[in-house]
């Protein structure tokens, strides 16, 4: 199973318990921790290769101009 992280959501959840006074003993639920966090695309980048996705396929390219279907081999 692969599951997406997004930083950027993780940093707005840190400062949503650490602004919920849940600390403070007031009671505070994981909705309203985990609500409206914000999504980033799935992308991968080094030196030579990009890859990302578009409508649950994966893509990569080794010059940012042409862009090929990744389809993993299945053994």
């Amino acid at each position: 199973m692969l599951i997406s992280v997004s930083f950027l959501a993780l940093s707005d959840l840190l400062a949503n318990i650490l602004s919920s006074n849940m600390y403070e003993g007031e009671a505070t639920s994981l909705t309203s921790l985990t609500q409206d966090l914000p999504t980033t695309p799935v992308i991968s980048q080094n030196s030579g290769t990009t890859m990302l996705e578009v409508n649950d396929s994966q893509f990569y390219s080794f010059d940012d101009q042409s862009w090929t279907e990744y389809r993993p081999r299945i053994n």
